[in-house]
């Protein structure tokens, strides 16, 4: 079968596609609700224990501390996309980097300022992009994160479409 990365900036719509393809009936993995992806200190490598709350993640903390998924994290789950598809919903700090070639297919939900905005503000599953600076830095993300997708050869996926299209897409791509 295959491990399918679902990605995308903050307020994409990876929890969400998460949630559908769990309602469908695949596996489906999201960094923080399963607690596959942590902080971690940048010199010391060490995994931060405790999901920091949006007021603590400071401009100052953020550039010592990492959002990333250990590369054996990713190499467990390969073993159960043996028998079904796997899918990881996350934006990390290594996944381009370290984990992107352990994928079997890689898809980017893309969508428009206004629509992240207004997920953003209006989610009550998590607190990223509730400070000013976690904003801006999404929407700075944004700005070119299709392009750079595209460059990587993930497959694009408009998420301002209704979910369950957007998940249609998804699975009939996958």
């Amino acid at each position: 079968m295959a491990l399918i990365y679902i990605t995308g900036v903050a307020g994409s719509g990876k929890s969400t596609v998460r949630q559908e393809l769990l309602r469908r009936g695949y596996k489906a993995y999201g960094g923080a609700e399963d607690g596959i992806a942590a902080f971690f200190n940048n010199d010391s490598g060490k995994r931060i224990e405790r999901l920091m709350p949006a007021k603590e993640r400071t401009p100052e903390w953020l550039s010592k501390h990492s959002w990333r998924i250990p590369m054996a994290v990713i190499i467990k789950l390969r073993l159960l996309a043996k028998d079904e598809p796997v899918y990881v919903c996350a934006y990390t700090s290594n996944d381009k980097s370290e984990l992107w070639g352990l994928f079997d297919k890689i898809f980017a939900l893309t969508t428009d300022k206004e629509t992240i905005k207004y997920r953003v503000t209006n989610r009550t599953n998590n607190d990223v992009g509730k400070t000013s600076n976690e904003f801006k830095d999404i929407l700075n993300q944004q700005k070119t994160a299709e392009e750079e997708y595209q460059k990587l050869g993930a497959i694009i996926i408009d998420a301002k479409q209704p979910i369950k299209r957007v998940v249609d897409e998804i699975l009939e791509k996958t």
